[in-house]
């Protein structure tokens, strides 16, 4: 029983680490993503810029192809980072479930552990009170023999 409650306090602990974890990789991809929403503003700039250069002048074509991968580059990224971060909230939360559910556990397998506790204490004690009985019924039949 206590191995049982040994082992299921372990889960919980490794189930925080693993939790603190997620949390700290997906803190990590939020400033990522906040650096490529930056760098998205960015690139909307310059396509506002880009839009200037194509009017003025077809000699900056390659330079406006450029801006164009860039800004599909960083849109990718940013696509590749919000599905990281649904993934590990997703992973976070079910792991929070998995917690909770263990800790029911646990606190069922604690009152299951006082429950056979108290029954011990009771059985130790009819136990004690029948070696009484016994000692005393041995002790009068001794005496009763002794007597004839």
């Amino acid at each position: 029983m206590v191995a049982c409650v040994a082992s299921i306090a372990f889960s919980l602990i490794q189930i925080d680490h693993h939790t603190g974890r997620i949390n700290n990789q997906a803190l990590a991809l939020r400033v990522q993503l906040g650096d490529l929403q930056s760098e998205t503003a960015s690139l909307k700039q310059k396509m506002a810029a880009q839009e200037q250069i194509r009017a003025s002048s077809v000699a900056d074509a390659s330079q406006l192809e450029i801006l164009g991968k860039e800004r599909d580059g960083a849109a990718a990224k940013a696509k590749a980072l919000e599905n990281s971060v649904t993934a590990l909230a997703r992973d976070r939360d079910e792991l929070h479930e998995q917690l909770i559910g263990t800790r029911a556990e646990l606190s069922g397998v604690s009152q299951n552990y006082a429950a056979v506790n108290r029954d011990l204490k009771s059985i130790r004690a009819e136990l004690e009170a029948a070696r009484a009985e016994n000692t005393e019924s041995q002790d009068t039949t001794g005496r009763t023999a002794k007597a004839n």
